[in-house]
């Protein structure tokens, strides 16, 4: 994409004149924008052949070292990415967990619902305190996908810290997956946009994401009878 500077004929500025600050703000905005963009479609990729998910790897984070799933079936933490603060408590990681599988295929509402609820849950027994949470419905190329964004702490007075939370809820295929990016808040501030550009930049791969559209309608029109499978839920950092 390519842009022009324009202007109106009727007030040319001399060389050196200030630029208007709403100008400024926006040459800064479009700069940001280009440079994120580039940065995604030159970053490596990260394929996970298990779901047909590729991941982009941004500039600053690598894959941490994790043991290798002994059973796919029961799902689990399938990649790590970490961030050269890594070494310093509550450093922003982003972790891609599989979901059990089921019985049935999974919903995507239905896996959103439940790991919500679950978040609920710790609060209520006091593990965390939600300050807030909002959602909203994207897409990963053309299958259906959930962005979350939590704000709580964990502990209590002196010991209190604030955690921000970034999550991406999506089926591929049969198998349900989350893609959470999470860090002690003072530190996610300086990652917050390559988190969001790594969550853009998902990409789905092979036969799941030409199928998985048909089978959410399918399942939808179906009344949502069949049921999801115990999800693996958002966890608070460590």
């Amino acid at each position: 994409m390519r842009f022009k500077a324009v202007g109106r004929a009727r007030n040319h500025r001399q060389p050196g004149a200030a630029v208007p600050r709403r100008a400024r703000l926006l040459l800064t905005a479009l700069t940001a924008f280009m440079a994120c963009k580039q940065t995604v479609s030159n970053a490596p990729v990260l394929v996970l052949d298990i779901v047909g998910l590729e991941v982009p790897q941004l500039p600053g984070w690598h894959p941490d070292p994790i043991p290798r799933l002994s059973d796919p079936a029961k799902g689990g933490l399938i990649l790590r990415l970490v961030g050269e603060s890594s070494g310093v408590p509550g450093a922003p990681r982003i972790d891609v967990h599989l979901a059990p599988k089921g019985t049935h295929p999974p919903i995507l509402e239905t896996f959103l619902t439940e790991n919500l609820r679950a978040m609920g849950e710790l609060e209520s027994k006091g593990r965390i305190r939600i300050v807030d949470v909002t959602q909203e419905p994207f897409r990963i190329g053309a299958t259906p996908a959930y962005r979350v964004r939590h704000n709580y702490t964990l502990n209590q007075g002196a010991a209190q810290i604030s955690i921000s939370q970034v999550s991406a809820f999506v089926v591929i295929g049969e198998r349900a997956l989350t893609i959470t990016a999470a860090g002690r808040t003072e530190l996610f501030h300086s990652v917050a946009q390559s988190v969001e550009s790594t969550i853009n930049g998902l990409r789905i791969v092979g036969d799941n994401e030409k199928s998985l559209p048909v089978d959410v309608l399918r399942l939808e029109e179906a009344g949502k009878k069949n049921e999801a499978p115990a999800p693996e839920q958002l966890r608070p950092l460590d």
